[in-house]
């Protein structure tokens, strides 16, 4: 971590390694009369590592003399995250080895910061971005339930916010 100026300036580069013991995943069902059903059922062991990025930036570094670029602020990270979740010892599943459910394997997020100190107010907007991530984990049975994924995303989101002494009022525009 590198911390650039005062003021929540940072800088980070960070890798990661986390170890699950029987988490617990979303998955579809078939009942005895021949419709779906969904439930959750726990897999032995999971493990997801990678590496990632993040940074917050004033802008006053462009002109030092400008009220507005001394208050806004650029920030962002991405992370690249390997799922790994062993199967080999389940009989119904549909794989061997596949993603933890609900885990992207790339997250962004990016945005932009802005205080007009003069009026107590603040403008935020926002991007963030996951990659495709399994949203409910198939169960065999020949193949008929199959793994559902998610399809890559982008969401932005828009925020205003007025103080007034202790108290604000907040806009929020989400995707």
């Amino acid at each position: 971590e590198i911390y650039p100026k005062a003021g929540g300036e940072v800088i980070s580069v960070s890798a990661f390694y986390k170890d699950f013991t029987n988490p617990i995943e979303g998955i579809i069902l078939i009942s005895g009369s021949g419709s779906f059903n969904s439930s959750y059922q726990n897999v032995p062991k999971a493990k997801n590592y990678g590496v990632e990025f993040e940074f917050r930036k004033r802008l006053a570094f462009i002109n030092k003399q400008s009220g507005l670029l001394n208050n806004t602020t650029l920030f962002g990270n991405f992370a690249y995250i390997i799922s790994e979740v062993d199967l080999s010892k389940i009989a119904t599943a549909t794989t061997k080895n596949r993603p933890l459910q609900g885990q992207s394997n790339y997250i962004i997020n990016a945005g932009i910061s802005v205080k007009d100190t003069a009026h107590n107010m603040t403008f935020a907007a926002s991007v963030n971005r996951v990659g495709k991530r399994i949203a409910i984990v198939g169960t065999g049975n020949g193949g008929l339930f199959p793994d559902v994924w998610e399809n890559p995303r982008t969401i932005i989101d828009l925020q205003i916010t007025k103080e007034w002494g202790k108290f604000s009022a907040k806009i929020s525009i989400g995707d």
